[in-house]
């Protein structure tokens, strides 16, 4: 009798600890699984969080920009030289100076006035070919 408890003491405990150790193998197996998808998860995050860093950084160098041009459209001498500039506008007690082209140049625009729309691609070739 004693062999057989004996035996079977040693079968359960044999059987056990394998059991065990399976067991065990399992539950570490899950829980790195578990940390994978996890760290993954971590990453995107980290991606997502870099990407809307960088986009926040964008976004504060614009408002710097348009803060500027805010600044400067206050400024009355900034607004005076811009309407100057493209309405071509004059105050009373300033001199308009004309600078006209050379008498060629001019010669070339009346003559490219009155021919037309072929010609005027045939001579810019001809141009062209000359100038290489």
């Amino acid at each position: 009798m004693r062999k057989t408890k004996r035996s079977r003491n040693v079968f359960s405990t044999v059987f056990f600890s394998r059991f065990f150790f399976f067991v065990l193998i399992l539950i570490l197996a899950g829980v790195a699984k578990i940390s994978f998808e996890k760290f993954k998860e971590w990453q995107q995050a980290h991606k997502i969080l870099i990407s809307k860093e960088e986009k926040i950084e964008r976004q504060k160098e614009r408002k710097e920009k348009l803060e500027a041009l805010l600044r400067r459209l206050q400024n009355e001498d900034y607004l005076k030289n811009i309407t100057k500039e493209r309405l071509n506008l004059v105050e009373p007690e300033e001199r308009v100076i004309y600078v006209l082209p050379e008498k060629e140049e001019r010669e070339k625009e009346e003559s490219s006035k009155d021919k037309g729309f072929l010609e005027k691609l045939r001579e810019m070739f001809k141009k062209r070919v000359n100038s290489k």
